[in-house]
């Protein structure tokens, strides 16, 4: 696990307190493709399945294109075409940290920060 995603994880038990809280792993950790593209994390809090991708290392732009593998592009497209939000944790280098939803990723193609 990454200092981001520590970090991610200390938010979280806050935010969501007595939350079940799950990485997902992905090709890197187990070496296979059935993970392929999730979001890092699922939170079951209250009845609620919250999906969130943690994002780390630009600068004040996160960018679809570049920022999104192309397995996140797909499946997050398709999470989201159920109703499903997948929720984006950034840690920018210059503007600290911020969530964004993928939907407003999609419609805008990049967002800018302040």
């Amino acid at each position: 696990m990454t200092k981001t995603e520590s970090q991610f994880r200390e938010w979280a038990k806050k935010e969501y307190p007595k939350a079940v809280i799950k990485k997902i792993p992905d090709f890197k950790q187990v070496g296979c493709s059935g993970a392929v593209g999730l979001p890092d994390y699922v939170i079951f809090h209250k009845g609620k399945t919250i999906w969130f991708e943690v994002k780390s290392g630009f600068g004040d732009t996160l960018n679809l294109k570049t920022h999104l593998t192309d397995w996140q592009r797909i499946v997050f497209s398709q999470v989201f075409q159920t109703g499903v939000e997948v929720n984006i944790y950034c840690f920018t280098k210059t503007k600290g940290r911020h969530i964004i939803s993928y939907r407003d990723l999609l419609i805008y193609g990049k967002i800018k920060f302040k």
